[in-house]
Order: structure tokens, then C-alpha cells, then sequence
């Protein structure tokens, strides 16, 4: 068993040797990570930060009648994304964050019924429905279809199972959700369509300097800039429905810790790149979600 000690720099399988270098900046996952993270090409706290201020702002929904594990898992695969692009994965890294605004926004759906319910049939009713969602049997309500696309006949018969289509519709005509962050919720999905559908233009392999071990990641500046970029887009959004749900239903809990401390996270950023010297925050709707916040407490 001595011999297996140093299983993850395998001498035996080169797969599953996450140490191994090929050159300064190419390599597997964890000589990468370890490399670049030295070198001050990348920062976790550019990710983790983010993280765990959307768990913060998330802790007045843990008090609702309808407890909401979905968050939780929303939580677990951002970490995972920012992971990956930690790692040098930058496709699969962005391939988790389509089913992560699903969900997040489903997790929406299912807590703004239980809390616009008028009567505690209504919240019986609520709590229920999302039963149903956690046994994968929840269909949406045709009342609810047709309020939300009135013209769309083929839509109530075909599409009952809960989509992003659905969720931004139903979100912004309740105000939970502005038409313009429903568009950039769209348009985001719409790129990250590119990294889970075949498009070789956003493969590994389209690259010219990519490794032609499989078993190796390469470091690619405008890469790693334009995911993370769009990972605090994805992020910024999701925060700013929460912080809007907050504030809507809850605003007595904006002053409360948790809440506040995910304020002062978000706003601190702006900080903590002069302190690092390093671009920190490469999302345009982030730093101005960051600034009017800062304005606002």
C-alpha cells in the first residue's frame, strides 16, 4: 500500500496524474491551479467571495414555511463551476451554469407562490405544488399558463414542466424581475447554449495552442476573462433577484447579519482589487450592482 501513497501523481496511469507539468502554464488541474494561483494570474476569492454572499442573502427563505433546498444545491455546483475555472476548465465550467439559473429561478417560483398566496389555502396549495417538484411530478397550472402566454395555445399544451422560458415570464410580471435583467437572463443563456451544444468554436480542442495530451489544461488569458466574466454576470443577476426578493417581501431582514454581510461583501469588491492590484471583477452589471448598493446602504 506504501506505493499508493502519492495516488494523485500517479506514476502508473498519466490520467489521473494531477500534478504532472507539461510547461510553465500547461499541465493537470492541480499543478495548474497551484501555478497559476502563485504567478497572480487568477484568484479564488474572484469566485468565492461571490459565493458566499449569494449563500448569505439567501437566509431569510430558510424561515418560510416551504423550505427551499434547491438553493443549497445552486450553491454547491457555482462552486464547482468556479472550480473548474480555477482549473483551466473553462467549457465545463460554464456548461453548469445554465442548469444552475434554472433552478435558482424555479427556487424563486416555488417561494413567491407560498409568499403572494392570499389565504393559507393558497399556501397549502403552494406547499404542495413544490412536493410535487421535489417528486418530479409538479406540472405548471393551465391558469397560470395562460396568464403568463395568453397567445401561445400550443405552449399550454406542450411545455408544463418548469423552464427558464416560464420562469422569467411569470417572475417579471409579478415584479420580481425587470424586463431588463429578463433580457440579460435570456441573452445569457443564449451564449451559455454554446458550451453545451455542439459549437466547436467554444471546445478545448478549437483552440490553437491547445495540448494535445488529453490529461493537460492551458492556461489562455481572454478565455479565463471572458468566462469568468460571464460567471459574475450569471451571479450578479442571481443576486440582484434575491436581494430584490429580499427587499419586496422581507425588507426588516436587510439590516439583519447575514443579509447585511453579503452587502458588504458584493460592495467590498471594488476594495479588494486596489488592495490585490488585480482585476477582480471582469462584470460589467456586477460592479454597477456593487456601486448602487454601496449607494443605497
Amino acid at each position: 500500500m506504501r506505493k499508493h501513497k502519492n495516488c494523485l501523481k500517479c506514476q502508473y496511469v498519466p490520467c489521473i496524474n494531477f500534478y504532472h507539468s507539461s510547461n510553465e502554464l500547461e499541465g493537470a488541474e492541480l499543478f495548474f491551479l497551484k501555478r497559476t494561483i502563485k504567478q497572480k494570474l487568477q484568484f479564488p476569492c474572484t469566485y468565492g467571495s461571490l459565493i458566499l454572499s449569494l449563500c448569505k442573502i439567501s437566509s431569510p427563505f430558510k424561515g418560510l414555511k416551504v423550505p427551499n433546498p434547491i438553493f443549497r444545491q445552486c450553491v454547491r455546483d457555482l462552486r464547482v463551476s468556479a472550480f473548474l475555472l480555477l482549473c483551466g476548465h473553462y467549457r465545463s465550467a460554464m456548461q453548469i451554469l445554465r442548469p444552475t439559473i434554472e433552478n435558482y429561478l424555479a427556487g424563486m417560483y416555488f417561494d413567491a407562490k407560498y409568499v403572494l398566496a392570499k389565504d393559507d389555502s393558497d399556501r397549502n396549495l403552494a406547499r404542495k405544488d413544490f412536493q410535487k417538484f421535489l417528486r418530479d411530478k409538479f406540472e405548471i397550472p393551465l391558469d397560470e399558463l395562460r396568464d403568463v402566454f395568453p397567445n401561445k395555445n400550443k405552449f399550454w399544451a406542450r411545455d408544463k414542466k418548469v423552464g427558464y422560458t416560464f420562469l422569467l415570464e411569470w417572475l417579471a410580471k409579478r415584479g420580481l424581475i425587470d424586463s431588463k435583467v429578463k433580457g440579460k437572463f435570456k441573452a445569457k443563456i443564449r451564449l451559455l447554449n454554446k458550451y453545451l451544444h455542439p459549437y466547436y468554436g467554444k471546445t478545448e480542442i478549437s483552440k490553437p495552442d491547445c495540448s494535445l495530451c488529453f490529461a493537460s489544461v492551458t492556461y489562455r488569458e481572454e478565455d479565463r476573462e471572458e468566462c469568468t466574466e460571464l460567471w459574475q454576470d450569471v451571479v450578479a443577476y442571481l443576486l440582484f433577484t434575491f436581494y430584490t426578493f429580499v427587499e419586496t417581501f422581507f425588507p426588516k431582514h436587510l439590516k439583519e447579519k447575514e443579509v447585511a454581510s453579503a452587502i458588504r461583501i458584493v460592495t467590498a469588491l471594488e476594495g479588494l482589487e486596489k488592495e490585490v492590484t488585480a482585476k477582480i471583477i471582469f462584470s460589467e452589471d456586477l460592479r454597477r450592482f456593487a456601486s448602487d448598493l454601496h449607494k443605497s446602504c
